[in-house]
């Protein structure tokens, strides 16, 4: 591996590398570096939401593995997709999306939960008028 690969390779994970001669990179900051490193969705350049005031009856999902707001759009997007959801927004440093139903509609939270996986994420916990779950619901 060259090592001019090696330091930005580490460049990306935030660590600093000192190498001399005509194979040194420029420094790069890790904010211009590519977007997260081993990252499946990074290729992206979405940016999460920040968190609403929640609604009475939103329900507030638990996300394991989002890293970056690519991993947020595609997250959102599956949400987005289920029946009688009107909004969903992430806050990606708790980890969390907040989904608000539509006027008169209620999504099931299985139907949620199944979302969050079948975007390839693990959901932990989800909460709301139905209940908190921490396993997935049967309804």
């Amino acid at each position: 591996m060259s090592k001019k690969l090696l330091a930005a390779l580490f460049a990306v994970a935030g660590l600093t590398v000192s190498v001399r001669g005509q194979d040194a990179p420029k420094p790069i900051k890790v904010t211009d570096a590519p977007a997260k490193a081993g990252c499946k969705c990074c290729a992206d350049d979405a940016k999460a939401e920040k968190p609403a005031k929640a609604d009475p009856k939103a329900v507030t999902v638990s996300v394991d593995g989002m890293t970056c707001a690519g991993c947020a759009k595609s997250v959102t997007k599956a949400l987005s997709a289920v029946e009688g959801v009107e909004s969903v927004v992430l806050d990606l440093k708790a980890k969390t999306a907040v989904v608000t139903p539509k006027a008169g509609k209620s999504p099931s939270a299985k139907d949620l939960w199944e979302a969050v996986e079948k975007a390839e994420y693990k959901p932990t916990k989800l909460s709301g008028p139905d209940g908190t779950f921490e396993k997935k619901p049967t309804k």
